[in-house]
């Protein structure tokens, strides 16, 4: 048999992705009596995102798969045949679509954070999720040898139906019907599992794509991942076909909030009051949309924000820049200057975090970061993940985060445009510079228990 289908062989990568579960369990009872241990982060192999869309790209079996080799162009797709196990990156054997005795180990990173709860880790990746990866990056494991697909950038993973893509069926083979699929999309919602009533409602909308229902279901699931772009989509699109439908009016106008389109969410909210005059929520909501509004002009009231805590409609900041610019200071790289005379106590800039990670004061998972060549608490590395995540579905964020600077030249002399990365996901490679650059927190800049920035 050849080293490349020993490691294609499924009942031997099961037995060896035992072993190395059991070898976990060992090392969480370790660290739970105290006995640290420490566990090193490799530098990011090629991090770039695919930046072709999925239906472009040419589907290959594992069989076709070339040692140290990215194959641009093309998609794997197979279903999760273990229990994942989670240390810097998420492990999990990939079964191979075409041949059941076939699979390949692969490994995630940036798909959550290194601190996440290996219950959240088993819930979005269950064995039997049916997942594509794109222009999978075949490669030889530093450690152990062995091969298998590397992620670096989870944009790269495409969450598929979780059946087949002509019906979802039953264990029995009997096709299940509309109403319970959408059922057993709102059982996985209520336990919090939104991957998979995604991939739920996203069946019943195959079947009734002008169900407003199912549309509106699907913002609220996209609200709880934070897809806030996805989320106001599918709203819209539901809003189409029923104007006065009470949740696409709320999903839309909670996420134009966290989009910071204020007038946007102000008008679906003043009309959802008026069609629901007696939700307390909408109420609430319309008057935090109508105060971020205020903020965003520079109109804020700090008795409000800080002695009033109690009003939840007042609990948050909106962004505000006053008369700034970012510019070019020939001989000094990029500055912030004022655009006019401005009186001492003038409020220049209010400015949320892009991201903000934070690390149990209890968790002793310390790695090494080849950017600084320390050990480090994993907040840093769980702010790359969620800087990852959050610029996919905001590309005010994405612009944000690519204007600071990320220890290069170019980016001390330019400002990019938006228009630069309407097609461009993040790299974490470039991520993982800027918060070397940029993060802060109270204890100073790599040895803390919270990262912002």
């Amino acid at each position: 048999m050849s080293t490349l289908h020993r490691c294609l062989d499924k009942n031997a990568l099961l037995d060896d992705h035992k072993c190395k579960v059991a070898k976990l369990k060992e090392e969480q009872r370790a660290a739970a009596a105290g006995q640290v241990y420490f566990q090193d982060i490799t530098s990011h192999a090629d991090p770039a995102a695919c930046t072709l869309p999925y239906g472009m790209l040419k589907p290959v079996n594992l069989d076709q798969l070339q040692l140290e080799h990215r194959h641009k162009g093309c998609r794997i797709q197979g279903t999760v045949c273990c229990e994942p196990i989670r240390s810097t990156a998420i492990q999990l054997l990939l079964m191979d679509a075409v041949d059941d005795s076939k699979a390949v180990k692969v490994r995630v990173y940036n798909l959550l954070p290194s601190n996440a709860p290996m219950a959240e880790v088993r819930a979005l990746l269950p064995e039997g999720t049916r997942l594509a990866i794109k222009e999978p990056y075949y490669k030889t494991y530093d450690g152990d040898g062995s091969s298998g697909i590397r992620v670096d950038n989870p944009a790269d993973v495409v969450f598929l139906q979780a059946r087949s893509d002509q019906e979802l069926v039953t264990d029995k083979k009997k096709a299940m019907t509309f109403d319970e699929i959408k059922a057993a999309g709102n059982a996985a919602f209520r336990s919090s599992n939104y991957t998979l009533a995604q991939a739920l409602y996203e069946r019943c909308r195959l079947q009734q794509p002008q169900n407003v229902q199912v549309l509106s279901n699907l913002a609220a699931v996209h609200l709880c991942l934070k897809k806030w772009l996805e989320a106001l989509k599918h709203a819209q699109v539901g809003l189409e076909i029923d104007p006065k439908h009470i949740k696409c009016l709320y999903h839309c106008a909670d996420a134009a909030m966290h989009l910071g389109q204020y007038t946007k969410a102000i008008h679906h909210l003043t009309l959802a009051e008026t069609l629901a005059p007696s939700s307390p929520q909408i109420s609430t909501c319309l008057r935090t949309a109508q105060e971020l509004q205020r903020q965003s002009l520079g109109q804020y009231d700090p008795g409000k924000l800080f002695l009033n805590q109690q009003d939840k409609a007042v609990s948050q900041l909106a962004n505000f820049t006053g008369p700034l610019k970012v510019t070019h200071l020939p001989g000094k790289g990029r500055g912030m200057v004022v655009t006019k005379d401005v009186k001492a106590g003038t409020l220049l800039a209010v400015c949320n975090p892009l991201a903000i990670a934070y690390t149990d004061p209890l968790d002793m998972g310390y790695q090494f970061d080849p950017l600084t060549g320390r050990k480090n608490d994993r907040s840093q590395t769980n702010l790359i993940t969620k800087l990852a995540n959050v610029s996919m579905h905001n590309p005010d964020v994405l612009q944000q985060m690519y204007a600071l600077y990320d220890g290069t030249q170019q980016s001390l002399e330019n400002t990019p445009e938006i228009t630069l990365f309407n097609n461009q996901l993040p790299g974490i490679r470039e991520i993982a510079s800027i918060v070397q650059h940029n993060a802060f927190g109270s204890q100073g800049r790599w040895y803390m228990m919270t990262d912002d920035c």
